[in-house]
């Protein structure tokens, strides 16, 4: 018949499991150190990278498009903030902050000829019109109407 463990097994017990315990926490924390300098590193690259490329990122709306989906491919939203990283680099959530006003400035102007609701391209018709010499894409217009579904009111 086996024995029940006596008060030395019971304290050599404990004492392994809070060596195992330790041994966690510290793997834990070198995990968390671990991802906030792979964190960090990903931040100075997409910000290095967005610094280089600004202006195309400005101008082209497929290389915008592309931008932003690298983006939230990586977990970083540019669009989460209009005071954020990517607006104070790019002025891109300022840019999708604006044009969707410029998207609900439309609606509201033909309200009473279709009720607020515009097609999409009819919409970037005219969005083209009110800023001249502007590239934009339906994908622009996608955007800043998600802008709006982020903050509503």
């Amino acid at each position: 018949m086996r024995r029940k463990p006596g008060i030395a097994g019971l304290i050599k017990e404990k004492e392994q499991q809070s060596a195992l315990s330790a041994v966690g926490e510290q793997i834990e924390a070198d995990k968390n150190q671990n991802a906030k300098q792979l964190l960090q590193t990903l931040q100075s690259s997409l910000r290095d990278f967005a610094s280089r490329h600004r202006n195309r990122i400005n101008s082209d709306p497929q290389f915008r498009k592309s931008f932003c989906e690298m983006c939230i491919a990586a977990g970083v939203d540019p669009l989460s903030s209009s005071k954020g990283l990517w607006d104070e680099l790019l002025g891109v959530g300022q840019f999708y902050n604006d044009l969707s006003v410029q998207v609900l400035t439309q609606c509201m102007r033909t309200r009473d000829e279709n009720g607020g609701l515009l097609d999409l391209r009819q919409c970037l018709q005219g969005l083209r019109r009110a800023r001249p010499g502007e590239r934009l894409a339906v994908e622009d217009v996608e955007r800043a109407v998600e802008c709006l579904a982020q903050h509503p009111g």
